[in-house]
């Protein structure tokens, strides 16, 4: 990020940043499969014909909705620029950059549910191998592009190349554990993976575009140009929460297997403490030199503008890690619906909230909408957690 942004300066490194949630973003096309699909191997993981059946369902159906994905963004990627509201030296780049970018769609997809299968099987040795080396290659050709040609187009074809090689590595590693078949189709699994996964995806359409959004809304109000100054210190806190989050993955399938077995509680107290420690100790360096981290990580320049905006998502990524434990308890439950439906109900609120702010208090708004949103998200886990230990519907 600090190679990055010091070579694209800060117009280019803004959108570059918008690209990269783009790439993320393009995660809500596996229609919640991935998450379905921790659960129903977690529930059939003695049954080797039943995993098979499962993966191969799955692969299946993602092959068909990430090709459409890809198809759209295609089709639309002028339409897509003209939302950025970026200078028309780099308009081209941006339509360009939205094609190489969907090449990468269901790559990443089918990686996502290679993960999720390993995962239900908590095999997490494996899974940490692939994203120590996947995670690598998808740092380094991205910068290694741009330090090559300092342009948009660049850094984006990195991060295509790495999601295809990345998806080569997964899926070679995953063949070590199960029959992958491109072909095999079964309807009542499909029914059930989509019985479940229709609210997993509402939730993954919803959560991303409350997290990712307000940078395509920040653009387009106050230009690319500005962009830049939010997304490095959100793109901080998104990479230092990679250990808690990491511990809220694996609480998912332990409580899928053993809250349905009336088990876990022990576990679910070891959850909280575990997650809501280890966000604090990340935490606590950044708020203690929050400049000099800034300076030394992307340059002088951001430092300036957005210490106190980093002090404010750093809240916000510690109310959401703990967070995450109540939410993994709710949906290993099966409540998927319920997730989804507080997913629902925060989106308009929090869009106008994210209005308001930026119109009024510009990057600092931003900030202070997203914390805000995570401390209301999880009140509203609390409740109907309350609410489900109280035999209440």
């Amino acid at each position: 990020m600090g190679m990055m942004a010091r070579l694209l300066g800060v117009e280019l490194f803004g959108l570059f940043t918008i690209f990269f949630t783009i790439f993320g973003f393009a995660s809500i096309l596996d229609a919640g499969l991935s998450r379905t699909v921790i659960r129903e191997v977690s529930l059939y993981r003695e049954d080797k014909h039943q995993l098979d059946v499962i993966l191969s369902t799955s692969l299946v159906i993602i092959l068909a909705i990430s090709a459409l994905g890809a198809l759209l963004v295609t089709l639309n990627a002028t339409k897509i620029a003209g939302v950025f509201n970026v200078s028309a030296q780099h308009f081209s780049d941006v339509v360009l950059s939205l094609r190489i970018i969907s090449i990468s769609f269901p790559f990443l997809l089918f990686s996502q549910i290679y993960t999720g299968y390993l995962e239900g099987l908590e095999n997490f040795k494996s899974i940490n191998l692939q994203k120590t080396i996947t995670g690598s290659i998808l740092a380094i050709f991205p910068v290694a592009l741009i330090a090559y040609d300092a342009s948009l187009t660049s850094g984006v074809l990195g991060l295509t190349l790495a999601r295809i090689i990345s998806f080569a590595i997964n899926h070679y590693c995953v063949r070590r554990y199960v029959k992958i078949n491109f072909f095999f189709f079964d309807k009542a699994v499909c029914k059930r993976l989509l019985s479940h996964g229709g609210w997993v995806s509402v939730s993954n359409i919803i959560s991303p575009l409350i997290l990712y959004c307000d940078r395509f809304i920040l653009s387009n109000m106050l230009g690319a140009k500005n962009v830049a100054f939010y997304t490095a210190p959100s793109e901080i806190v998104n990479r230092i929460s990679i250990f808690p989050n990491a511990i809220s993955r694996v609480l998912f399938p332990l409580f899928s297997y053993s809250l349905n077995k009336g088990e876990g509680k022990k576990q679910l107290r070891h959850g909280y403490l575990l997650v809501g420690g280890s966000a604090f100790l990340i935490i606590l360096p950044f708020l203690i030199f929050p400049g000099f981290i800034l300076d030394t990580w992307v340059g002088k320049e951001y430092g300036a503008h957005s210490v106190a905006i980093l002090l404010v998502l750093l809240l916000g990524m510690f109310v959401n890690s703990v967070a995450q434990v109540t939410f993994a308890e709710i949906q290993a439950k099966g409540y998927f619906k319920a997730t989804a439906i507080i997913h629902v109900i925060e989106l308009v609120p929090y869009f106008c909230f994210l209005y308001f702010a930026i119109k009024h208090y510009g990057l600092i708004g931003v900030a202070w909408a997203s914390t805000f949103r995570v401390i209301v998200d999880f009140a509203l886990l609390l409740i109907f957690r309350w609410f489900i230990q109280n035999g209440k519907k």
